[in-house]
Formats: C-alpha cells, sequence, structure tokens
C-alpha cells in the first residue's frame, strides 16, 4: 500500500527530503529508495563503514574513492568508519548537487562531476535514472552525446588519490 501511494505521489514531482542517516540528515530527491531499504535491511550499508575503519586502521595514511557516489550516503557511511579523505564521483547532476549539499561539512572530501569509464569512448544516449540510481543507456538513434572520463583523468585532477587504499563503484 505504501508502496503505491508513493507511486501517485511521484507523479506529482519528486521533491527533495530529509532522511536521518545513522545519526545524521541528508537530502535525496523522494524517488531514492535509500529509506526503503534500510527500513527493510537496517545494517544496509555497515559493512562500509567497518571495511573503512579496518583500512584505516592497517593503513593510517589511506585514502578512500567512491564511484558513483550519489547523494554521499557511501562517504558518510566511510566517515563513521574512519576519517579518511573521500573522493566522491558522480555524474548525474541531480545526484550531483545533493552529493555537494551532504558532504558540504566534511573536511577531506573533494568531489567530480563525472561518468567514469574503461576508455575514452563517448556514449550515445541518455541518462535513466530511477528509484535512486543513475545509469546510461546506450542508443544507435540520435540523442544526447555522454563522454565519460577515464578513472586516471579523474585522477589526474586529484592526485592524492592515486593510491587509494579503499575503492567502492556502482
Amino acid at each position: 500500500a505504501g508502496r503505491g501511494l508513493r507511486q501517485q505521489l511521484l507523479r506529482l514531482g519528486d521533491p527533495v527530503v530529509v532522511y536521518p542517516f545513522d545519526g545524521q540528515r541528508i537530502e535525496l530527491p523522494f524517488s531514492h529508495d535509500l529509506p526503503l531499504i534500510r527500513h527493510v535491511q537496517p545494517q544496509y550499508m555497515t559493512n562500509v563503514t567497518r571495511v573503512a575503519r579496518q583500512v584505516a586502521v592497517k593503513y593510517p595514511a589511506a585514502t578512500a574513492i567512491d564511484i558513483g557516489a550519489n547523494v554521499g550516503d557511501t562517504i558518510l557511511a566511510i566517515r563513521q568508519g574512519a576519517p579518511l579523505p573521500v573522493l566522491g564521483v558522480e555524474g548525474n547532476a541531480t545526484f550531483y548537487q545533493l552529493l555537494r549539499a551532504n558532504t558540504s561539512t566534511l573536511q577531506d572530501v573533494e568531489l567530480n562531476q563525472s561518468f567514469v569509464s574503461y576508455g575514452a569512448e563517448i556514449v550515445s544516449g541518455s541518462l535513466r535514472a530511477e528509484h535512486g540510481t543513475a545509469s546510461l543507456v546506450s542508443s544507435t538513434e540520435p540523442g544526447k552525446i555522454i563522454r565519460p572520463k577515464p578513472l586516471v583523468e579523474i585522477l589526474r585532477a586529484h592526485p592524492r588519490f592515486l593510491e587509494a587504499r579503499l575503492l567502492k563503484v556502482d
């Protein structure tokens, strides 16, 4: 019943809402599934916090990279485990703006608005965003040209993350 009501409300728009996330508050689109996932699986993402804690113990000068940083929830989970410097990479403009807002009070967080690729390919297609996640959908039909960046190019702009010890990829 709740999902049906949510779907009906989403027909009217997708406003930004505030969600309590492990003692913090983050902004996310109403359509984002994080609150539903955490309701069903309260331990969701706590593994990231535990891994970050262990990485920091083994590598005290470690850094972390979050590719597909979305609205910043994983960065917050990492930082709950350890004060690692984090590079958040997000290509979706809507999620990127929320990522910036949700991490604005954190020290040692760098952000990069890019889609990441394995090489220098160009994608013709569109961006599909639903349920709080986004993906590139390639198409042979004329559409928007998307130029993802190779990770090495992104790291040239953020060199202190070249030897990151924690990499999360969506």
